[in-house]
């Protein structure tokens, strides 16, 4: 998975390196994995990205992403890239190969899973990369003492917390059950713990675990 810091780090490096340049090929699951995700047929990547400048590069959650003239290219989860100069061999399997008018590549394998989507910049139907969108990010000085309150006050009340959430989601009810498994976890090593703490504005803010 590619945690925040790292997700900015990557956006970062594809930019230092690859904004400018023009994508001049695109191969997309040459090597088929069961758990590599992508938008739609790969088979139409090419026609999708072939021909496209890079413009510029973001990241929202743990999803680095490139522009490239109307076209968004993302990343996410368990997705490695390699950066390839002009003359270098390249591997023989890999999920997915960005070729530049440079010479230069960008080639992706997938550890375990991940996701190469590729997309029109324009408004789409998947809640996770919304929000990381929508909302401030961490690193930002939007996110700061009064989002966060706000976000506690959100998160107390029940029916303005669901209705954050997608309809008929499982995460929730996953995340209940490791919550019980890791608090009563906590309650059996000796001397443990029972409350954790958050800070907010200087003072504790106490956070009671699940029952035991």
């Amino acid at each position: 998975m590619i945690e925040l810091p790292e997700a900015y780090t990557l956006a970062n490096q594809l930019n230092q390196v690859f904004v400018g340049k023009t994508i001049i090929s695109a191969a997309a699951n040459t090597s088929p994995h069961g758990f590599a995700w992508y938008s739609g047929d790969p088979a139409l990547y090419n026609e999708k990205l072939a021909g496209r400048k890079v413009t510029g590069t973001a990241a929202y959650g743990g999803r680095p992403e490139m522009h490239a003239d109307g076209m968004i290219v993302s990343f996410f989860d368990g997705v490695r890239g390699r950066y390839l100069s002009a003359g270098e061999k390249r591997p023989d399997k890999h999920q997915l190969l960005l070729e530049f008018d440079d010479g230069s590549a960008l080639c992706c394998t997938v550890q375990m899973y991940g996701g190469m989507m590729a997309f029109p910049d324009e408004p789409r139907d998947d809640f996770y990369y919304n929000v990381g969108r929508e909302k401030p990010s961490p690193f930002s000085e939007a996110f700061g003492k009064a989002y966060f309150a706000d976000y506690l006050r959100v998160s107390k009340n029940p029916s303005a917390s669901r209705r954050c959430l997608p309809q008929n989601s499982v995460y929730p009810v996953l995340a209940t059950e490791f919550c019980k498994i890791y608090c009563s976890t906590l309650v059996s090593i000796p001397n443990a713990k029972r409350r954790l703490c958050r800070i907010l504005n200087g003072k504790p803010y106490i956070m009671p675990l699940y029952p035991h």
